[in-house]
């Protein structure tokens, strides 16, 4: 399996081996998921609450940190 196999998808979305080859390469890929939408991505392309104010969750992808209305800090 490969990695481009999992990457931006959602994660309920996966068949189970996928979601093994998530579980056993999240680090060494350094991927994650979106925590509202469950989406895949690199951990780079996340938006983190230590960057910005993601009302209330830890991390989300671009979509969903307009949808709650994130800010950025400056």
């Amino acid at each position: 399996m490969k990695l481009k196999n999992i990457l931006c998808k959602n994660y309920s979305d996966l068949k189970s081996q996928e979601k093994r080859f998530y579980t056993l390469n999240q680090e060494k890929f350094e991927i994650n998921t979106c925590e509202k939408c469950t989406f895949i991505d690199s951990t780079y392309d996340l938006n983190w609450d230590n960057y910005a104010d993601l009302k209330g969750w830890t991390c989300l992808c671009d979509d969903c940190f307009y949808e709650v209305g994130g800010e950025y800090y400056a």
